[in-house]
């Protein structure tokens, strides 16, 4: 299973303990059994009034299995208020329930850039409605949170909630969800102060449980007086209680205790403890969660023998408000008000010098555990921006390698822009941000500035880390150095760069030399080296141990785009497959995206619009997770898919659903989003419209690898060759000449049958019969090999007469006789929407009869050919020949009627031969 993206604290995710000296309080608990009818019940009073221990203590009642009530618990802090965060916990504590609750939101938290906060909402609101059975969810100290995000999707999802989820809300104050509506149409169960307060009885009970002998009925007057039933009040007052001797002490200590009796009764608790433990619970108070070896390593032990476990066992046997967090009693907390005065006289008591070492002594020890984001807060409480720093650039590895961008941007939110310009390591987050929202751009001119640190001397180096030394550093600029130069169409210089960084590079970055690898073959492809690149991928690949990880499904997505730009679509097609497979298994979401991007694209060029529909869809379905470019590639494809099987009003929505893509990523729509808007617009009649945009695309072709689905320029050229003008004719083939030549210098068969259509359609409408079929003749040599169809459909209806001639001159008979039986189902298409005007009928599944039955071998062999095993690590498992292997294999896909691995793994779990996985 793929790591989480950020460290989760699971003892957030516990109920609290009901302690032994509860006291029973049946008609509250009554009243929040009867709530479970609403959505939501708001229990809402001030620190102390005993809100967790009373949905605690009714949780803890459903348990018996004749009431059985399934619950979750997330306790919040101040640190949750960023929505990703909030998402990430929330659905965790689901997921303590139901373990494989709402995949689709949990993939949605990992996008480089926020969805929408509607779609975030309806998202969440249709997995709660999908969980098998109803769920009381409990968000304790809700009230912490700060920011409106959080509380505007809770706003959201209140509006429609689903009924298989009750909330519970625990906060000290209102919320700001919309109370009024919510009462007015019965929505909301409400417990407040005046109903948490301690009734006499339940006083007199209280007390007779906590102190060794009854009060006076003066003294238990006067005490009733003084906490109006607040329970933290008497629970204070029962612990200064404690060490009085008689009942006039005891009136004498509640008489003499001014305005504010919890300031008072804190301070009489702390005078009544040993010094040891007063320095203890003081020291501690900065930590909102502690276990001992914590403990020791801040606090350290006041007296010789008072040690931290001394020092534990004292305060949990005193009942000093701490809370044990976790069933094996290892993580405690203190109660927010008691913590809240214990820091108000810690910062009294010690100087602000000997604070912020405590601050710093956390910090160190949250961090050698792998508590980064805890260890951050402690950090920046002490004002120690340079240990901030340095957390964050010893976590950038992991970070990167999780995929994690949320966290980039989140973590250098909390640093001064000064201290971030004078770090090169902090610069160096902030360009794989960049890098991975393709602010291409920018992050060279962080780049710059990186490079500009190191000539200074290198800056706030780690130098003791090889990780993070200075060699390292400039192997990531080299790096992004390498992907800059490559989409600037410099090949040569991008190797280069992709050589030295990967030298330099420790393998521990996975994810940084996976793509400094994607860019290395992709440069090598462009230099003319295909053969070369696809042996250096497949023996890398094979030498690895792990073939699902982020650097295994890179060298996997390298494959996949080498030989599309090449031309070859079936190792494409497996390259693909394989990196679905793996990226699948992983939960690398945005490698599932470019495998279902590649995958369409073949299928597409295939002309097998329902294969190509089904890749675009899913990939359009995780737009938001996957990459921006990928994901918007995945719309422009079903947006022509839709228009190739006729579906002109789904094309429409999905350019509609385009555009707001665009505008949400970058605040306006792209050449690519107008362009298709203009194609769409030619094929359903309105050629003017589109001519209009096409005269004012007046964008030079620009000097860039071409590597999308669709090119704008493409798209002005075939619209120009629409309207048909002896001016147009010319300008499209200078388009078309254009991309040839970037085609042609960076071997992109693809792109090069493309521009040398373009080319023959324009010769052929200024007469130049014999250019013409030259350039076409040339167009099919490169389509044959990969079985390229659709390009030769899509532009347009003199494509067939041209294609016909060329057969009738016997030239590639088979070849033009496949291309234009798909003008034929193009035309029945187009008939089918102009009569009926409706979809198209999805293909029937393919039946597949197996003719032999499989041996016992070929099982073993088909089961671990779902693994990321390479013919000879199945051989050395099996103690068998790799020959043995591949013959087997061979027969496998017979018997299955496939012709690869992925296939034959996916035919068999259909069948039912390997249970699905």
């Amino acid at each position: 299973m793929n790591p989480e993206p950020t460290t989760l604290i699971t003892t957030k995710l516990h109920r609290p303990p009901v302690t032994g000296d509860l006291v029973p309080r049946p008609r509250l608990v009554e009243r929040l059994s009867h709530g479970l009818l609403r959505p939501l019940t708001l229990v809402c009073a001030g620190a102390g009034f005993g809100k967790s221990t009373l949905v605690s203590s009714w949780l803890a009642g459903n348990d018996d299995a004749s009431r059985h009530c399934a619950y979750a618990w997330l306790s919040l802090d101040e640190h949750d208020g960023d929505l990703a965060v909030f998402l990430r916990y929330f659905i965790a504590a689901v997921q303590t329930v139901f373990f494989d609750a709402c995949p689709q939101i949990r993939e949605l938290i990992k996008a480089q850039q926020q969805p929408p906060l509607e779609l975030l909402a309806a998202t969440l609101i249709n997995e709660i409605a999908l969980l098998p059975g109803p769920l009381v969810l409990v968000l304790d100290d809700y009230g912490s949170i700060q920011g409106e995000a959080v509380h505007g999707l809770l706003n959201r999802m209140l509006q429609h909630w689903p009924q298989t989820m009750h909330l519970v809300l625990i906060t000290r104050r209102n919320p700001p969800l919309p109370l009024p509506r919510l009462r007015a149409k019965g929505l909301i169960n409400e417990v407040r102060s005046g109903d948490l307060r301690f009734t006499q009885e339940e006083m007199v009970a209280y007390l007779n449980k906590a102190l060794p002998a009854p009060l006076s009925p003066p003294a238990l007057a006067l005490l009733e007086q003084r906490c109006e039933g607040w329970i933290a009040g008497l629970q204070l007052a029962a612990l200064s209680l404690q060490a009085s001797t008689s009942d006039e002490a005891t009136l004498a200590i509640l008489s003499s205790a001014d305005a504010n009796a919890a300031e008072y009764l804190v301070d009489e608790v702390l005078a009544s403890q040993p010094l040891a433990i007063q320095t203890f619970l003081l020291r501690t108070s900065i930590l909102d969660r502690f276990c001992a070896p914590l403990c020791e390593a801040v606090a350290g032990a006041a007296e010789p023998q008072w040690t931290v476990q001394a020092c534990l066992e004292w305060i949990q046997r005193s009942n000093l408000f701490v809370i044990a967090l976790d069933l094996q009693q290892e993580w405690y907390r203190y109660h927010h008000l008691f913590q809240e005065m214990l820091r108000q006289r810690l910062g009294e008591r010690l100087g602000a010098d000997e604070v912020t070492c405590l601050h710093r002594r956390a910090a160190s020890w949250l961090a050698g555990n792998g508590l980064i984001d805890e260890a951050l807060h402690h950090a920046l409480a002490a004002g120690d921006l340079e240990q901030a720093a340095r957390l964050m650039e010893h976590g950038l590895c992991d970070v990167l390698n999780r995929e994690d961008w949320p966290t980039l941007d989140r973590w250098l939110r909390l640093l001064p822009e000064a201290l971030i310009q004078h770090r090169p390591w902090l610069l160096m987050i902030r360009a794989w941000s960049l890098s991975f929202s393709w602010q291409l751009g920018a992050v060279s001119q962080v780049l710059h500035q990186v490079e500009a640190l190191i000539d200074e001397g290198g800056g706030a180096m780690l130098d003791a880390d090889d990780r993070y030394s200075l060699q390292s550093l400039r192997g990531q600029v080299f790096g992004l150095r390498g992907q800059e130069s490559y989409v600037a169409n410099q090949p040569a210089r991008a190797l280069s760069y992709c050589q030295e960084a990967l030298a330099l590079v420790p393998e521990v970055w996975m994810y940084p030399r996976g793509g400094f690898v994607l860019y290395l073959a992709a440069s090598m492809q462009a230099l003319g080296q295909g053969d070369d690149v696809e042996r250096l991928l497949i023996d890398t690949y094979e030498g690895l141990a792990d073939k699902s990880d982020s650097y295994a499904t890179r060298l996997l997505f390298a494959r996949a785009y080498t030989q599309v730009q090449s031309g070859n679509l079936e190792l494409a097609r497996q390259a693909a497959q394989g990196m679905l497979h793996q990226a699948a298994h992983r939960r690398l979401s945005i490698v599932q995206g470019w495998a279902h991007f590649y995958l369409g694209l073949v299928a597409y060029q295939w002309n097998d619009l329902y294969e190509a529909g089904q890749h675009f869809a899913k990939l359009v379905d995780k737009r938001y997770v996957a990459h921006a470019h990928a994901g918007r590639n995945g719309m422009l494809g079903l947006a022509l898919v839709h228009q190739a099987r006729g579906e002109s009003t789904q094309a429409w929505e999905t350019l509609d659903l385009l555009s707001r893509f665009d505008l949400e990523q970058a605040g306006y729509e792209t050449d690519d989003t107008h362009s298709l808007r203009a194609l769409l617009q030619m094929h359903q009649g309105n050629l003017e419209s589109a001519a209009r945009w096409a005269d004012s695309f007046a964008v030079p072709v620009p000097d860039r690898p071409v590597m999308w689905l669709q090119h704008p320029h493409i798209t002005k050229a075939r619209i120009l060759l629409a309207r048909g003008t002896p001016a147009d004719a010319q300008g499209a083939q200078e388009i078309g000449e254009a991309i040839y030549e970037i085609a042609k210098q960076t071997y992109n068969t693809r792109f090069q049958i493309t521009s040398l259509l373009i080319r023959a359609l324009a010769l052929d409408a200024q007469g130049q019969a014999r250019g013409a079929d030259t350039a076409l003749q040339q167009a099919i040599e490169l389509a044959q090999p990969g079985g390229f169809v659709r390009v030769f459909v899509d532009l347009g209806p003199r494509m067939p007469g041209m294609l016909s001639r060329l057969a009738g001159q016997g030239f590639a008979v088979e070849t033009i006789q496949r291309i234009l039986a798909a003008f034929r189902d193009e035309e029945v298409r187009v008939k089918a929407e102009e009569g009926a005007a409706r979809p198209m009928p999805r293909p029937s599944p393919r039946v597949v009869v197996l003719v032999e039955p499989l041996t016992g071998r070929e099982r073993e062999i088909l089961t671990l050919l779902r693994e990321p095993l390479s013919g000879k690590e199945i051989a050395r498992r099996l103690t068998i020949s790799s020959q043995t292997v591949k013959r087997h294999m061979s027969n496998i896909y017979g018997k299955l009627g496939v012709h690869n691995r992925w296939d034959a793994v996916r035919t068999a779990e259909s069948l039912g031969i390997l249970p699905p996985r």
